[in-house]
């Protein structure tokens, strides 16, 4: 008899089992072709707040622009957007950023207005704002949001580089310290994660990092660089070579098969979980509807249509979930954000981008 595989911990709110993304992905295909809205489409909604931030990391894949919109979307564009998503059967509202969430005025709405529609909420911070604010930090647990906090190494000076600030490490510990007190990491699946981005200056560490973690109950959101915004700028500083991210991602496998007895094969660009494009909407911060947090390129904006309406609209979400379903298998940025892969059912393959 073939010993089950113990289920690999998630993140509350990132915690959308496979055949469950699957049907998601089968109704929107179904949506797409009929205009029948028949069980969800969308399990996760990103909503990206507004470009303000009090860190500049050296890897941003964005990089602050004083050019971009500071504003944000109204408290009525968020209503909208919302309604929306509990309309397109979300179970998760994503809020990250071309700035950082916890400094954004309009946080706390969005907090409350989904809340009170049901969805769960999943934050990703540097914990500054966090690490001196009890009364955020108490919103947010019983608000009941999930946290991935800023925490891409125990070394004080290379957190600071990392994160372009000298005071990095010190609201790194403030904020995860506060954070295990309050409470998010005592609940199955945990509130509480680490984001971590695999840099030069951070690979030896990575091993330890995601120990680290797994000891106290704490999801480890690790990733590779993404080569847009100053990210790419600084490439040669911070870069990894394949060959070593290939070697990490081996060890980190095998150190969680041998001691936790978690198996998993190992796909870039996340350590232990798989990039779940084809269950992300992004809504932008100036309302632009988005596949994910990379493309760049819009599906439409929610100032001039719905989200429904962009949604059944886009041929790309479409497609993204089309590649999933008739492959068969995991699909790769390279899949969705390019025509190189026909579809099955249309070898003439029908352009991304």
């Amino acid at each position: 008899m073939t010993t089950p595989k113990i289920q690999l911990p998630q993140l509350r709110g990132l915690d959308i089992a496979e055949e469950e993304s699957r049907e998601y992905g089968r109704n929107f295909i179904r949506f797409h072709e009929t205009g029948r809205l028949e069980g969800g489409i969308v399990p996760i909604l990103g909503i990206m707040v507004p470009p303000n931030c009090n860190y500049s990391c050296i890897y941003c894949q964005y990089g602050n622009d004083p050019t971009k919109s500071q504003e944000g979307l109204t408290e009525r564009e968020v209503k909208g957007v919302l309604d929306a998503a509990v309309q397109l059967g979300a179970k998760t509202i994503e809020i990250a950023g071309v700035g950082e969430p916890t400094i954004w005025a309009g946080l706390p709405h969005l907090l409350r207005e989904a809340s009170e529609r049901g969805l769960r909420t999943v934050i990703f911070t540097n914990g500054a704002a966090l690490a001196s604010n009890d009364e955020l930090m108490k919103l947010l647990f019983e608000d009941n949001a999930s946290l991935l906090l800023k925490f891409n190494s125990f070394k004080d000076d290379i957190q600071d580089f990392l994160c372009g600030t000298k005071r990095a490490h010190e609201w790194r510990d403030r904020s995860f310290q506060k954070a295990v007190e309050v409470g998010f990491n005592r609940e199955t699946p945990t509130r509480l994660g680490i984001e971590t981005v695999i840099c030069a200056q951070n690979r030896d560490e990575i091993l330890a990092l995601w120990n680290f973690a797994r000891e106290r109950n704490v999801f480890p959101f690790f990733e590779t660089l993404h080569a847009t915004g100053r990210a790419l700028v600084e490439m040669d500083t911070i870069k990894v070579s394949q060959a070593d991210l290939k070697s990490i991602f081996e060890a980190v496998a095998h150190e969680d098969k041998r001691k936790w007895g978690y198996e998993w094969t190992p796909y870039m660009p996340y350590l232990g979980f798989s990039c779940t494009v084809y269950d992300h909407v992004i809504v932008n911060h100036d309302g632009r509807v988005a596949s994910c947090f990379d493309f760049g390129i819009s599906e439409g904006n929610i100032k001039k249509k719905t989200l429904v309406e962009i949604v059944k609209g886009s041929e790309r979400l479409y497609r993204i979930r089309k590649l999933r379903e008739e492959f068969n298998r995991f699909i790769t940025c390279r899949d969705a954000s390019s025509g190189e892969v026909p579809l099955k059912s249309d070898r003439k393959s029908l352009p991304i981008v």
